[in-house]
């Protein structure tokens, strides 16, 4: 026999409210016992319920040790409990012939045992403890000949009150389960994605440090430009430095960014003009954090090369709740961003692709003579997203078609015993009729929780059907068998959400009864025990709703966290690891030639071809995108050791129309007849072909 499952966050926290339900119930019928003894004029309980008291102490061990017991062990406390009761009501059935002439009236208190079954059992379990329990209740009045009205009364409104408890339960702990269930999903989907995220934005990073340092560093070692050979040897130096701490790259804890910006800015240009605005609301996630300074360091050193001596730069950051904008403006000689060659990185690359895989956008703005400025903003996503679930059709179905029929059958059977004793035969059918009424109301309300209006009026009819069943009966436990049906009209109400609603309503069911017994003269004693059972099952109905409520929000929220913590751990993994990837890749690539550059030697032929030929291949790593494929790849690599300048351009945007392979293949050819230089460039979609190649100053068109 297999052990069961292990209850999630949001299971087991229901398993142990309603095992502490049990205990409270358990309590509050070993107060009111003695006293209805007293009712009943005996000095002492009967030695059967002493008996059915520890069967009830075991309830309450089990409520009071809930907090700190696993789920297997709670259904297994609560199973022994419920076990107890059962078998205590069934040695009864021996010793009833001894037992005074009434049934005693903790036997047909079954609610704790009930709410033990549940989490024993679930809702099977719960509704077979009661039906056994109204079948051993019934057998032992016929064994004492106590079938009567009064106890009929009582025994139905008790299994009344168990089915509806134990739906409440039932419903509660699948909607608990579902939502442990919809969070792990959720944080299993959380961090797939951001790992993908995470290796996106270590891409990016690593893309950036290749752009900034090393490729900068590649094309110097390459020309035939006078560079001194000192300050190559020390740029190389860096660039081996920043790739070799690519791959020890740690995750960055969450921090304030404006500090580490207004650093890259004034440490280029003292004179700039900044401006901070708003408060660190939030801390900036590391990664994130790095990849904005990234992009706003790009954008301030490509002004400083090219907006010209004169220009002035101010930067503004502007922090908010709901996010960062950051705004670099200069007033130099600006630039049409539609003439940058597509083989120029330091824009699409190190900042606007930078920005748009940490989450955020950037955009630069500028016009020949009238200067540049550079929008970055980034926002916090709902990291994982709301978890939320919603109660299962198929257990609110079975759920209220079983009260329904049940408490038709009950209470239309109590409306028929009370006619004889009304002063007015026909006022319990009626009074019956316009609780059904009631209810039916509020069930077809068209939206789960009814409106203020249709509150009023179920309101109404019940309080008005009860005010004249008070009026036109005995002020007796059995003939006020309504006031405990008009009960559940309130009951429902709470179950729907509308928690203050079922208090005023119930709390207007107590005031109108209490003034009937005023009326009636009746002794406070029998208003005690007509008015108790109602004022217990509105209760429990609007407490369970609020907490259960409450401990689901609560739940959820902890799910949530953990999609965070899930997604964090996701994201540095993977990052780490591409980077770290990433980082040997280019070391592998571009460490030999840079080595040698950095040694500071002359720098020969063999050097600047080397030099150019990774270059290149890091180039068309960053820009091929879909053409770095091997036949491509191989034909690129032999045009480049002819010194042959080739260029690779993926601007197809992931289109998915096209024959990569013949495109390549077709490239490839092309490749390897040029003999200065060569662009092959990806088309966006819309355009007539899906390819060009520029060779040599004569371009052709894929398919042309």
């Amino acid at each position: 026999m297999t052990e069961p499952r292990e209850a999630g966050r949001a299971e087991l926290s229901a398993l142990r409210l309603f095992a502490i339900v049990a205990a409270l119930f358990a309590t509050l019928v070993a107060a009111i016992a003695p006293l209805l003894a007293l009712q009943r004029g005996l000095d002492a309980l009967h030695p059967s319920e002493l008996w059915l008291l520890g069967a009830l102490a075991l309830i309450v061990v089990t409520g009071a040790a809930a907090p700190w017991l696993g789920a297997r062990m709670l259904r297994r406390m609560s199973a022994c409990a419920a076990g107890a009761w059962l078998l205590l009501q069934v040695g009864f059935l021996w010793v009833s012939a001894e037992q005074s002439a009434l049934t005693p009236w903790m036997l047909t208190a079954s609610g704790a045992a009930v709410v033990s079954a549940l989490v024993a059992g679930g809702l099977a379990g719960a509704w077979g403890l009661q039906a056994a329990t109204t079948i051993l209740v019934i057998a032992h009045r016929a064994l004492l000949g106590d079938l009567t009205f009064p106890g009929w009364v009582n025994d139905t409104q008790a299994l009344v009150a168990g089915i509806v408890v134990a739906a409440i339960g039932a419903m509660t702990l699948d909607a608990s389960r579902r939502l442990d269930a919809a969070g792990a999903d959720r944080a299993a989907a959380a961090a797939v994605a951001s790992a993908e995220r995470g290796r996106l934005a270590a891409r990016t990073r690593a893309a950036a440090v290749v752009h900034d340092d090393v490729l900068a560093t590649l094309s110097l070692a390459g020309s035939a430009l006078p560079v001194p050979r000192d300050l190559l040897a020390a740029q190389a130096r860096r660039a081996l430095r920043s790739v070799r701490e690519l791959a020890s790259a740690t995750p960055s804890p969450p921090g304030p960014i404006s500090r580490e910006i207004l650093e890259a800015l004034t440490s280029r240009d003292p004179g700039a003009h900044v401006a901070v605005a708003g408060e660190d609301v939030f801390p900036v996630p590391g990664d994130v954090r790095e990849a904005l300074v990234g992009a706003v360091t790009q954008a301030i050193d490509n002004s400083i090369r090219h907006a010209g001596p004169g220009a002035r730069r101010s930067l503004v950051v502007e922090r908010r709740a709901d996010g960062v904008s950051i705004v670099l403006s200069d007033d130099g000689v600006g630039f049409d961003p539609a003439a940058v060659p597509a083989a120029r990185l330091g824009v699409r690359v190190s900042i606007e692709q930078r920005a748009r895989d940490a989450g955020g956008s950037a955009v630069v703005l500028s016009r020949p003579g009238h200067g540049t400025r550079v929008f970055i903003e980034w926002s916090p996503p709902e990291a994982g997203g709301r978890i939320e679930v919603r109660d299962d059709p198929r257990i609110l179905r079975v759920s209220v078609a079983v009260i329904a029929a049940v408490f038709v059958v009950t209470q239309g059977s109590l409306a028929l015993l009370a006619m004889p004793s009304a002063r007015l035969w026909w006022v319990p059918p009626a009074v019956y009729l316009a609780v059904f009424v009631a209810t039916e109301v509020l069930r077809f309300s068209p939206s789960p929780v009814p409106s203020a209006r249709r509150l009023v009026a179920v309101t109404a009819i019940t309080v008005a059907a009860l005010a004249g069943g008070v009026a036109a009966s005995p002020f007796t436990f059995a003939d006020m068998w309504f006031v405990t049906a008009a009960a559940f009209v309130f009951v429902a109400i709470a179950l729907r959400g509308c928690i203050r609603s079922a208090l005023l309503g119930g709390g207007l069911l107590l005031v109108v009864t209490a003034a009937g017994g005023l009326l009636a003269g009746a002794p406070p004693g029998m208003f005690f025990m007509v008015g108790t059972r109602a004022a217990v099952v509105i209760s429990i109905a609007a407490g369970l709703t609020a907490v259960v409520g409450r401990l689901q929000r609560r739940t959820a929220r902890l799910h949530e966290r953990t999609v965070r913590d899930v997604e964090r751990a996701a994201w540095d993994a993977a990052g780490r690891d591409e980077l770290i990837a990433r980082a040997v890749e280019v070391v592998d690539q571009a460490g030999p030639v840079l080595e040698r550059v950095a040694a500071g030697d002359e720098i020969g032929d063999d050097v600047r071809r080397a030099a150019l030929a990774v270059e290149g291949r890091l180039r068309d790593d960053l820009r091929a995108g879909c053409l770095a494929r091997p036949a491509l790849a191989q034909a690129a690599a032999r045009a480049r050791a002819r010194g042959v300048d080739v260029l690779l351009l993926d601007d197809s945007a992931g289109r998915d129309d096209v024959d990569l392979d013949e495109i390549s293949a077709w490239m490839a050819a092309a490749v390897d007849g040029a003999r200065e230089r060569v662009v092959g460039r990806l088309l966006p979609a819309g355009r007539r072909t899906a390819a060009s190649v520029t060779a040599d100053g004569t371009s052709t068109d894929f398919g042309g």
